[in-house]
């Protein structure tokens, strides 16, 4: 709370100077983190290793074959060069794949060294009735139950040419970036993208887990801060009224019982909903923390992505 009331105060860069500076508070949990992510490639790499380097060997064998060299022509130097090159690209695939597609590059740009301001659309996504399923599930089940659940929703923010923000718990932050004017509905149609895919995978999750996960979604748009954020572990941040409203709508799908809410400045921004999405205009409503009002519009599918919901 304290957080959202100085956003609003001072605006989403001082903010986010301010999180810098909190941020060296955490340096040991942050080591400690990244000594966890390490030894987890260091335990799925060598395998891999092996099998990859072999396939290399194999073709410089064959090459040499074919210009009569057999396998003597291959040197101590090309297994070692395979082996480095394996572990380079597997070393560079898994620091991607533990920051997201695109931020280790926008690392080694600079890109967000110095923080800018960018107009976002925004998705929050979080599974309905998470702690009933986690006190049923027990941990363990639940976190496969959690990675089966933000899996099919990344996907769908994939698919719809989205970004992964932030993965909080049993919530999805997602990004677009917006263009000036009408832009195409990429968020909505990831919304009701993830109610198919769940649907589909039904059986699935019923078999595995004895539950079949629900979801809210809240979607928003408007100016963030964006910039690089930590030292030890860095990550790329967004701050800023716009985060905190989105959050705000994603609450108020629980108050008002709607599985995906949108706020009136995102559908302004949009071209067109996607087919077969229709919009409920809801009114305004009071944002926690905030003194104006807020547009809210309920979103709805029709045909297969339609579903009754549950208040939880």
């Amino acid at each position: 709370m304290k957080r959202h009331v100085e956003a609003e105060r001072f605006g989403g860069l001082e903010v986010y100077r301010q999180l810098i500076l909190d941020w060296h508070l955490d340096r040991k949990l942050a080591r400690l983190r990244t000594v966890e992510n390490a030894v987890d490639i260091g335990r799925r790499s060598p395998k891999i290793i092996v099998q990859v380097s072999a396939v290399i060997v194999f073709v410089i064998v064959v090459v040499n074959e074919a210009a009569g060299a057999g396998f003597a022509g291959v040197r101590a130097i090309d297994i070692i060069v395979a082996v480095i090159s394996v572990v380079g690209v597997i070393l560079f695939l898994s620091v991607n794949d533990l920051l997201g597609p695109g931020v280790l590059f926008a690392f080694a740009a600079g890109r967000y060294h110095n923080p800018r301001i960018e107009e976002r659309a925004l998705l929050f996504i979080d599974m309905r009735a998470s702690t009933a399923i986690a006190e049923r599930l027990g941990e363990l089940r639940y976190l496969s139950l959690l990675n089966r659940f933000v899996g099919d929703v990344s996907s769908a923010v994939a698919e719809a040419s989205g970004g992964i923000h932030k993965y909080v718990g049993d919530e999805v932050i997602a990004t677009w970036h917006l263009a000036p004017g009408a832009n195409p509905p990429s968020c909505v149609n990831a919304a009701f993208a993830v109610l198919d895919r769940i649907a589909a995978q039904s059986p699935a999750y019923q078999r595995e887990f004895g539950v079949v996960p629900d979801f809210r979604a809240g979607l928003h748009c408007g100016p963030v801060a964006v910039g690089e954020l930590g030292s030890l572990r860095r990550e790329i941040a967004l701050i800023g009224d716009t985060m905190n409203t989105a959050a705000r709508i994603l609450e108020a799908c629980r108050d008002t019982n709607n599985r995906v809410l949108a706020s009136a400045a995102l559908i302004e921004r949009l071209a067109t909903l996607p087919p077969g999405v229709t919009r409920r205009r809801l009114g305004e409503f009071p944002v926690r923390g905030k003194e104006r009002r807020l547009e809210l519009d309920g979103l709805e599918a029709e045909g297969p992505a339609e579903r009754p919901v549950l208040k939880t």
